[in-house]
């Protein structure tokens, strides 16, 4: 017959530990991190003097206004 033993305990070896718990902590910054930019976003989307698309729609105007400026100065 097989002789089957019980497992009382089971002792975690020291790198295991180690390891566990440095992922823990950097899954935890970069919970923070993530909460943090989606914060932002969410105040861009809702302010729009914050927003991102706003400075690129205002240097796409000022870009165009230039461009309109040089086109009325080459035909005079």
């Amino acid at each position: 017959m097989v002789d089957i033993k019980e497992i009382k305990n089971i002792e975690l070896a020291p790198f295991i530990k180690m390891s566990s718990s440095i992922t823990a902590i950097l899954a935890f910054i970069i919970t923070l991190v993530l909460l943090i930019i989606l914060t932002v976003l969410e105040l861009a989307a809702m302010v729009p003097q914050y927003g991102l698309f706003r400075i690129i729609a205002d240097l796409k105007n000022y870009y165009c206004m230039i461009k309109a400026v040089n086109i009325r100065g080459q035909n005079s």
